[in-house]
């Protein structure tokens, strides 16, 4: 089932999850911010890009994102959407850091994913989103290195920077950004960028066996907010394109009640 991709997806050909490797090193060269023209066809295959709003099984599901765009996000609670993505970037890179390269063979929540597969992933996803954010849509001719092929931790903690940096911009809220499905707003894309960052951090935790560090309050401020309703009406669709939540007690972690929304199991212990 067709999507929509602009320039703005073409880091979904990364090595190591949906063809063979490439090499090179991504462009160093920005442009300001522009605006983007319509985006063509993206065969659903590539609907990776944004799979922490599909569950367990992370690929292969443009449809429930086309429906989740398609509808409208709003801020969440009262912490700003700027501190809500810093706080979701500063979580997932603490738990990068502890990755020895000898887990990067592990399995992962997310289906026929193992460690380094989601490495590249988080660290793909975030040089995206800081992409669309700093030029509103990421170039078409950019080749994508395997992030964990190198030194992972330190490119991480640039795109990190990266993208907080971009998002912070004046004007970069009502800023027309290309996602895989289409122009969105900014305001819209840092809450996709959030989550995306946010919950596979969660998964990468998972499969190398840490802790997740302490939460405040990203989890909560997602649930809380308008996201949780969209997501609902995404995973009622007929036919369901949603793993069925899996119920967490409502006095335990706001993070295991968050992925158990999105159909993921708190208590998943791979790492194999």
């Amino acid at each position: 089932m067709p999507g929509q991709l602009g320039g703005a997806a073409a880091w979904l050909r990364r090595p190591g999850v949906l063809g063979p490797r490439r090499t090179g090193e991504p462009d160093p060269g920005r442009t300001p911010r522009r605006a983007v023209a319509p985006p063509t066809p993206l065969p659903a295959a590539w609907a990776p890009c944004l799979g922490w709003v599909i569950g367990p099984s992370c690929p292969n599901r443009a449809r429930s994102i086309a429906l989740l765009l398609g509808l409208t996000m709003v801020s969440i609670g009262q912490i700003s959407q700027i501190e809500l993505l810093t706080r979701a970037c500063a979580s997932t890179r603490s738990i990068v850091e502890n990755v020895p390269r000898e887990q990067l063979a592990l399995s992962t929540p997310c289906h026929d994913w193992h460690v380094h597969d989601l490495i590249d992933h988080i660290v793909g996803a975030t040089d995206f989103f800081a992409d669309i954010a700093e030029l509103g849509s990421s170039p078409e001719d950019r080749e994508w290195p395997s992030y964990a092929d190198g030194d992972f931790i330190r490119s991480f903690g640039e795109q990190a920077r990266r993208v907080v940096t971009a998002f912070s911009a004046p004007g970069a809220m009502e800023q027309t950004m290309v996602l895989p499905t289409g122009p969105a707003p900014g305001s819209r894309c840092i809450q996709v960028a959030t989550g995306e960052i946010f919950v596979h951090g969660w998964d990468l935790a998972k499969s190398t066996g840490q802790d997740m560090p302490p939460d405040r309050g990203v989890a909560d401020a997602l649930l809380s907010s308008e996201w949780s309703s969209m997501c609902a009406d995404v995973r009622n669709a007929d036919p369901s394109v949603f793993a069925p939540e899996i119920p967490a007690p409502r006095e335990g972690p706001a993070i295991d009640r968050l992925v158990g929304f999105l159909g993921r199991d708190p208590s998943w212990s791979g790492g194999q």
